[in-house]
């Protein structure tokens, strides 16, 4: 699958910190890129909630 999203939408900002997650419906990440703690399995796993701290900074130049 491929996104564009015009540069102006994100505000054409020089740095821009991107992460992307997988989900089933409303419940919380099951996994992310770039890797996170956040999604490491649990007992509660589809309905606990993630704080992402492992985004990916983009610089463009």
């Amino acid at each position: 699958m491929e996104i564009a999203i015009p540069w102006s939408a994100i505000g054409g900002k020089q740095d821009v910190a991107l992460i992307v997650w997988i989900t089933g419906g409303g419940g919380s990440a099951v996994d992310s890129i770039p890797d996170d703690d956040s999604t490491i399995d649990n007992a509660d796993e589809w309905n606990d909630s993630d704080t992402f701290t492992n985004l990916y900074l983009l610089q463009v130049n």
